[in-house]
């Protein structure tokens, strides 16, 4: 679903409100200990968890390459702390791997829960035994709204902390808690059937929208945990007592955590088999059914019998888990470091599967241009290479990035002449036409402009992958307001008017060139060479060539109004097509070595070598 994300929303909150209602209610009875409250969650999450790590490392063994195996070991490393939230927030960035690679990407929601539980047992235990109950639920109230104010700032100012990090996901958890610790609930059966109803149609409308802005997002997420919160307010109701009560419904909830632990490494693996972009309806329903077979499974043989234990039993299993754990976050150093390799660690697999790193621009560049964070224009990087005076500004997203090493390879012999960078990843070069996740893009133009009055710079190159602004589905790219995006067609005549404004502006008393589209497509992924086969044989290396033609055509309209604002603004257009490719194909590899680092940009070491078409505009006449 769209929204299909905000079922963790909807996990945290029946999560606070059912291990508080525990908690309070072993406090009552005087039998609440920590220990037993420990040994129980570890009896509870573990069991599972260890088989369907230990499960992946054996598929990851057979059906990963080296580098993804020792991704893999990092995660499981992050896993068994329950830090993987952590884990996976040092991975963001513009060439952050896509998060249907990452096979316990899934596990960043249960690291979360088990963070709150490591410090909030203590609070509620505390507060009830010197009989201060108030003085908890004010206290619990204070840091429900720390945390959502803490969610709403990172959602406006940095999004993948509101995802991942604690402090903004706890209001969540505790909004259970303290529905759990105030008395009272509806007791008028009419009225609960109603709010339970309405609850639920608002939670499902919400899992099938887009957000398309911050607050969007934080009034979404507002909603679907109140709806959640009224549900739970509404137990008495007969859709809760009758409906939701259910047979079928109620085993789904108890198979709900082998659920949660198999549906990702599943969908992962199915997905890095097909490309993810070849999915079929069959596909996506064989992901769906292995799922369920495989948490029917785990709670048939696993979680029913371990839930049958009592008292000593019980513990002791909790006491063998916890060195079970142990062993496997040694494990994945082992993996993690490359002392434990996969099984296909051919030198042609390796190559294919490290070319995703053969990325030439300065690493600099992605420290101060972050996603979702404004940057001021007089902090936008700027790469010069040479210290001639005679000097050439290129300006794009990374698109422009990727010809940077071949300037370098330049630089080394010129002496007369400078190549000057000002790009910014997803940054088109028009004016206006702005995107939610790369905020720093306004500012990289507007440095741009202020460096091209610098009388040195003789040329201006303009790049970008044109085609993901203009044709590309559910385009992320707005004028003005958030009503127009740019893949609607009626909107680019005023994208192209500003284009040509930025040309006159930037371009004064200049040569400029604009650089069209590169050839992209999923056949240039080094990744998409490699037949993974799974689950049914052994990997092999397949690199098809691509057609030229569909390409062409459908560049066709953009091209045509690129090359009409440099008819009207006297620039030169460069296309790569005509030296990337025949009349009738282009090559995805050389020698099997691919030329891409992905699908859509240019490997470095083939860049610094191979492309010269770009080489006059470092010497324009």
């Amino acid at each position: 679903l769209p929204a299909g994300y905000l079922g963790v929303d909807v996990f945290f909150v029946i999560s606070g409100f059912l291990i508080t209602s525990i908690i309070v209610r072993e406090l009552d009875i005087g039998t609440f200990t920590f220990w037993s409250f420990y040994v129980r969650r570890i009896v509870r999450l573990f069991p599972a968890l260890l088989v369907m790590i230990f499960t992946v490392i054996g598929a990851g063994y057979l059906w990963l390459l080296p580098d993804e195996f020792d991704a893999l070991g990092k995660h499981i490393r992050g896993a068994t702390l329950f830090i993987s939230n952590f884990t996976l927030l040092g991975e963001v960035g513009y060439f952050n791997v896509a998060s249907t690679k990452k096979i316990l990407l899934h596990l960043w929601s249960l690291a979360i829960e088990e963070q709150f539980y490591l410090i909030c047992p203590f609070f509620i235990a505390i507060f009830y035994r010197f009989k201060i109950n108030n003085a908890l639920n004010f206290a619990l109230a204070i840091c429900f709204f720390a945390s959502l104010f803490c969610f709403g700032y990172y959602l406006h100012f940095d999004p993948d902390y509101a995802f991942y990090m604690p402090t903004a996901r706890f209001w969540q958890i505790l909004s259970g808690c303290l529905l759990a610790l105030v008395p009272g609930r509806i007791k008028n059966r009419n009225v609960a059937d109603v709010l339970t109803v309405i609850s639920l149609f608002v939670i499902v409308l919400l899992f099938l929208t887009t957000p398309n802005s911050p607050t969007a997002r934080l009034i979404m997420t507002l909603a679907v945990t109140i709806g959640t919160l009224c549900i739970l307010v509404s137990g008495v109701g007969r859709v809760n007592t009758g409906i939701l009560s259910c047979r079928p419904l109620v085993y789904l909830g108890l198979i709900s955590y082998p659920l949660y632990l198999w549906h990702w490494p599943i969908i992962v693996f199915n997905r890095i088999s097909t490309y993810g972009d070849t999915l079929t309806r069959a596909s996506y329903a064989l992901e769906i059914l292995l799922s369920f077979v495989f948490a029917v499974a785990t709670y048939q043989a696993i979680e029913f019998p371990v839930m049958k234990l009592k008292g000593r039993m019980k513990t002791a299993l909790a006491l063998a888990f916890v060195p079970a754990m142990i062993l496997l976050y040694l494990l994945g150093t082992r993996i993690m470091t490359g002392r434990l390799k996969p099984a296909n660690v051919d030198s042609a697999y390796t190559m294919l599967s490290s070319a995703k790193s053969n990325w030439g621009y300065p690493d600099s560049a992605n420290f101060i241009l972050k996603a979702n964070l404004e940057v001021e224009t007089e902090k936008v990087p700027v790469f010069k290479l040479g210290i001639n005076q005679n000097e050439t500004l290129f300006v794009g997203d990374s698109n422009m990035e990727q010809y940077y090493p071949r300037f370098v390879e330049l630089s080394k012999n010129d002496t007369q002449n400078s190549a000057v960078f000002i790009t910014g990843g997803g940054c088109i070069p028009i004016p206006e036409i702005t995107n939610s996740t790369y905020k720093y893009c306004a500012n990289v133009l507007e440095k741009s402009v202020l460096y091209a009055k610098n009388k040195n710079v003789k040329a201006v190159v303009l790049a970008a992958q044109w085609q993901s602004y203009f044709l590309r589905n559910k385009s992320a790219y707005f004028y003005q307001t958030r009503s127009y995006t740019l893949e609607n067609e009626y909107l680019w005549p005023q994208a192209f008017y500003l284009f040509l404004e930025y040309i006159k502006e930037i371009g004064k008393n200049k040569k400029v060139y604009i650089v069209l589209n590169i050839p992209i497509h999923e056949k240039f992924d080094p990744l998409y060479m490699i037949d993974r086969n799974f689950p049914f044989g052994r990997m092999r290396i397949s690199q098809p060539p691509f057609e030229r033609a569909e390409f062409d055509q459908q560049m066709q309209v953009v091209n045509d109004n690129l090359r009409a604002v440099a008819a009207a603004t006297g620039a030169e257009v460069i296309d790569p097509m005509d030296y990337l490719c025949d009349k009738i194909k282009c090559e995805t590899h050389r020698a099997g070595v691919p030329i891409y680092k992905d699908f859509s940009h240019l490997a470095a070491s083939y860049v610094s070598e191979n492309i010269k078409f770009l080489d006059e505009t470092v010497s324009p006449d």
